[in-house]
């Protein structure tokens, strides 16, 4: 009768450890698919901590409007200009592969003009490893190309069906980002004030 009690008790007490691992694992799990949101959005804000103290000094009754001018400016510098830099990258890998594929870039053509102003040791050296024709060249060049672009296309489309994701995520930054803004400061300084006691 005595091997109930001991055992229950032993069940009792590792009964909350196990139910705290099982709810850490479980958040884990959940949270994992944002981690890269997450790191960003605390990034974002400890970058711009200071223009949101500034701008909370200034208005000390709205830290909600101060934590969203300084989100306006985080889409206005960061966040608006990474992603027209992107596009025009995408459109610009969009076009060559194109021009590359209808034959309207004559690879041929750039390697025979640059290997002309090569000194003559690296063309020997060159044709050594047998790109001293320039019919190898080009069809080396073409080769390579076309496995270096042709993931690249693949990667356009994946990011174009991958768009909602991409602006799910965006969305979810700039959340937290907000509320890291207007109660980071506030959860910081409760935080020092306890370790102070």
């Amino acid at each position: 009768m005595t091997e109930r009690p001991a055992s229950l008790a032993r069940l009792t007490r590792g009964f909350p450890l196990w139910l705290l691992a099982v709810a850490t694992f479980g958040f884990i799990w959940l949270v994992t698919p944002f981690f890269s949101t997450i790191l960003w959005a605390v990034i974002v804000s400890v970058l711009f901590a200071p223009l949101n103290r500034r701008l909370t000094a200034k208005m000390p009754q709205w830290p909600g409007s101060a934590a969203l001018i300084t989100l306006l400016v985080i889409l206005a510098v960061v966040v608006l200009p990474a992603m027209l830099l992107g596009f025009a990258i995408l459109e610009e890998l969009a076009g060559f592969h194109a021009r590359l594929r209808a034959d309207q870039i004559d690879l041929g053509q750039i390697a025979m003009a640059a290997q002309s102003h090569l000194p003559r040791t690296v063309r020997l050296w060159l044709s050594e490893f047998g790109l001293g024709d320039i019919t190898t060249i080009r069809s080396r060049l073409n080769q390579n190309l076309a496995g270096i672009v042709q993931p690249a296309v693949a990667q356009i489309v994946y990011f174009g069906q991958g768009t909602l994701g991409f602006f799910l995520g965006l969305g979810v930054m700039l959340y937290l980002t907000f509320f890291l803004l207007r109660d980071g400061g506030s959860q910081v300084s409760h935080r020092k004030a306890g370790k102070h006691r």
